[in-house]
């Protein structure tokens, strides 16, 4: 018996017929190869990053790599950090889920990514 064999659907009238392959690729055609294009929604691009919440210092700044950014909000507030992927980095005001738009207070874009996957 080979690896290589054609499975077929017990239905005969079934369209798709696939190879055994190590992921149980779909055939192209299909149309299953494609990649989904992105939500039009305003927080899709934060939800597709690493969070955390950080506290504003009492003199309005937050902590950046090895500097201090002036964010022009409230002392002892918590805020949003979020580093995306392409190694940008922003601070939100609100959390997703909170419910409206995104209220962004910086946004910091690096040369390289922070972090790779």
């Amino acid at each position: 018996m080979s690896c290589a064999t054609t499975t077929m659907s017990r239905n005969s009238t079934a369209s798709s017929r696939w190879l055994p392959t190590p992921l149980g690729a779909a055939p192209k055609r299909d149309g299953r190869y494609l990649l989904r294009p992105a939500r039009k929604d305003p927080w899709w691009k934060y939800i597709w990053s690493v969070r955390q919440r950080v506290k504003v210092g009492l003199d309005g700044t937050v902590s950046l790599d090895s500097s201090k950014i002036k964010l022009g909000y409230r002392p002892n507030a918590w805020v949003l950090r979020c580093d995306h992927p392409d190694g940008a980095c922003s601070f939100l005001a609100n959390e997703p889920g909170s419910g409206g738009k995104p209220i962004l207070l910086f946004n910091y874009k690096r040369t390289s990514p922070f972090w790779t996957i």
